[in-house]
């Protein structure tokens, strides 16, 4: 039971820090100069064939780098119903430019190439729910 109160805790936690992480991204609205400045960002971490790159790796790895996922959740607030001039780019490699939502599905692919998600929501819930539902089998097995 008490492991069961610990989970439910973590995930709640979890919520509210993805909640408090939202409202302070939702005082500034995304626009060209923010999604410029992240994606150069993601840039310089590398194009993909470079370890530490945060998008287009090749070849595919499991494991997010450290500090990408931040790049990404920030990347993807800052980019939203934002369309680039000519010139710019919203992939390291120079391939994706134009309007976000043109290019919002070959990004979660360049991403998640890279290990990372594309969304801090579908991260934390699915922590959330792997850590409710290891505790519930666990409970359950106890219970027998």
């Amino acid at each position: 039971m008490v492991l069961l109160l610990a989970a439910m805790q973590l995930s709640v936690g979890q919520e509210g820090l993805e909640q408090q992480e939202n409202a302070e991204l939702a005082q500034w609205p995304a626009n060209i100069h923010r999604c410029v400045h992240t994606t150069n960002k993601v840039r310089k971490r590398g194009d993909g064939s470079i370890i530490g790159s945060c998008s287009s790796c090749d070849p595919a790895v499991d494991t997010c780098d450290v500090g990408c996922q931040d790049l990404i959740n920030r990347m993807y607030w800052a980019c939203t119903d934002v369309c680039l001039p000519d010139g710019y780019y919203f992939d390291p490699n120079k391939m994706l430019s134009g309007c976000w939502e043109d290019n919002e599905a070959l990004m979660k692919i360049n991403v998640e190439r890279c290990g990372c998600n594309s969304s801090t929501r579908s991260h934390a819930s699915s922590l959330g729910l792997t850590v409710l539902l290891g505790v519930l089998s666990s409970a359950w097995f106890f219970c027998r």
